[in-house]
């Protein structure tokens, strides 16, 4: 699905949206758990949709979910530039390092949902 598509899904199932990933820790787990289902679900090496855009002004990557610029980054080094690609995917092609892609390809969401009866955080 289409990057709009995907968030629009996120919030169709579950009320959530596209993953804002915080910090090192939790862009760590994320990516653990994207090689763990690598290697389960072989081949799968789809690429998959963050909640992430630089569709307003290029170069300043701001979250979908709350319009806040990006205080941490993972983007593959010299692939977040390109000024027809404003939305980011993690991709298994650079260990699921940050890609920027057009965000009318197709790939499938990581939803995030928060809950009211835990603290907010990544759970496992």
């Amino acid at each position: 699905m289409t990057f709009t598509a995907a968030e629009q899904y996120c919030r169709q199932h579950g009320g959530g949206h596209l993953i804002h990933v915080e910090n090192v820790q939790e862009n760590a787990f994320i990516k653990d758990q994207l090689r763990e289902r690598k290697l389960t679900f072989v081949p799968l090496s789809n690429p998959w949709w963050l909640g992430i855009t630089d569709e307003e002004t290029e170069g300043i990557w701001k979250w979908f979910d709350d319009d806040s610029v990006a205080t941490y980054t993972d983007f593959q080094p010299d692939d977040h530039d390109t000024l027809d690609q404003d939305c980011l995917i993690f991709t298994s092609v650079y260990d699921f390092r940050w890609a920027d892609v057009q965000c009318s390809y197709k790939f499938p969401p990581i939803c995030e949902i928060r809950s009211e009866h835990i603290e907010p955080g990544v759970v496992g």
